[in-house]
């Protein structure tokens, strides 16, 4: 993907809104010389793996991934896959330990499928207390739903935030991006995992996710130490949506 990330993967099929097939990978870089975290996890759905970026590494996780190596990150991993709820990535991925950092991005398809907000809740703070219990030092980023704005989408959002903020970590919602149809679409160009549509992020969408998130990054390491701030987590790539 790039010197100085090492990638390897077999390739999964799952439904997602306009969707094709996505990959899993592994992704290890170089050791952590720098500032950033020795190991991150980016862990969610098909946003995560980069539908419909026109290339990996133009996708948000492939910047944020980039950038983590310049600065010096150990090692980045994915748990993600298109289509997935919170319950099926915490079913369908073993949590790594040892994360510093994980950036969780999930329960857009969670909305998508009309899934009770309080069930949610549950499933989402249980995999947030498996992150923690794999990593008792992680810090946490975490991403509301990539949906259009409504009093359920914020219901939500709710839940994410307060189950992040409550463990020290940082909360960015993404409806406001979603909302600006500049950064989706159009639908039928040719992208690294298929042709687009009108719900995933474009290129430019990508960019501004993987900008917001590392303004989050800045925000953690700015942040008292004391009761632990968000963590970020590396681990395989799975994306749904």
């Amino acid at each position: 993907m790039r010197a100085s990330l090492l990638a390897a993967g077999t390739a999964l099929v799952s439904c997602s809104p306009g969707g094709s097939g996505q990959t899993e990978q592994q992704v290890p870089s170089e050791s952590a010389t720098g500032g950033q975290p020795a190991t991150v996890l980016l862990s969610g759905d098909s946003i995560t793996e980069g539908w419909h970026a026109t290339t990996e590494e133009s996708s948000f996780r492939g910047i944020v991934e980039e950038w983590l190596a310049d600065g010096g990150a150990g090692s980045v991993t994915g748990t993600f896959r298109a289509g997935f709820t919170v319950q099926e990535v915490a079913k369908g991925f073993e949590v790594p330990p040892g994360v510093d950092l994980a950036v969780v991005e999930l329960g857009t398809n969670d909305i998508g499928r009309n899934n009770a907000v309080g069930t949610f809740g549950v499933q989402y703070a249980a995999y947030l207390d498996d992150l923690e219990e794999a990593s008792p030092d992680v810090r946490l980023v975490c991403l509301g739903v990539w949906y259009p704005a409504s009093d359920r989408t914020a219901a939500f959002d709710a839940v994410i935030e307060g189950e992040c903020t409550s463990r020290g970590g940082v909360f960015q919602p993404l409806s406001g991006l979603f909302g600006e149809p500049d950064l989706r679409g159009p639908e039928g160009e040719p992208t690294w995992l298929g042709d687009s549509d009108t719900f995933h992020p474009n290129d430019a969408g990508h960019e501004r996710i993987a900008e917001i998130v590392k303004e989050r990054i800045a925000a953690l390491d700015n942040a008292p130490q004391g009761h632990s701030p968000a963590r970020l987590a590396v681990g395989r790539r799975v994306v749904a949506n």
